[in-house]
């Protein structure tokens, strides 16, 4: 049996009143784990001969469209631009996912870290099947789902690991009542 306090918010949303950290540790968390993920991914484009360049360019090919038919060995260079587009879009997406994560904790029940667990692979599902094939089908072609899914694991552990060793509010200071 769960031993968690759950309290309402205003409007009857229950609260898991363990589960409440601040807006700063959500954001935080996101971009440390954007930071695990951006190296399991190099290493990955170090090991599988395509470079470190290699995932960051792909991510950039979400915008820079050009690179979605680019030649591979062009996507295995540095490129400055494709570099800071790339890095960009992906630490906007990881600190925005660590925000959304850190929010809705509250409303769940249960260990941070089964949540974290849970939503590696859903962010995993949701970008392999739903958002690349629309956005940057070349990424999704390019990218094994093996490593896809465990970068995403990665992501989500450190990222529950980050916000578990964050300070937990006191729900009088956030305003709800326990």
């Amino acid at each position: 049996m769960n031993n968690s306090r759950v309290s309402q918010a205003e409007g009857g949303v229950p609260v898991a009143s363990e589960n409440i950290y601040s807006l700063r540790d959500g954001l935080i968390a996101g971009a440390v784990a954007g930071l695990a993920m951006t190296v399991t991914m190099a290493i990955w484009g170090a090991i599988t001969g395509n470079g470190i360049w290699y995932p960051v360019n792909l991510i950039a090919a979400t915008v820079m469209t050009s690179l979605q038919t680019a030649p591979i060995e062009e996507l295995r260079t540095f490129m400055p631009v494709a570099a800071l587009v790339g890095t960009l879009i992906h630490f906007v997406i990881s600190v925005a996912l660590g925000l959304v994560f850190d929010l809705l904790l509250p409303t769940l029940p249960g260990h941070p870290m089964v949540w974290a667990l849970i939503i590696g692979p859903l962010l995993w599902i949701a970008a392999e099947f739903a958002i690349l094939p629309i956005l940057n089908e070349r990424m999704g072609e390019a990218i094994a789902p093996q490593t896809f899914i465990v970068a995403h694991i990665i992501y989500s552990v450190v990222m529950g690991y980050i916000i578990l060793r964050s300070q937990r509010l006191e729900p009088s200071s956030t305003g709800i009542n326990a």
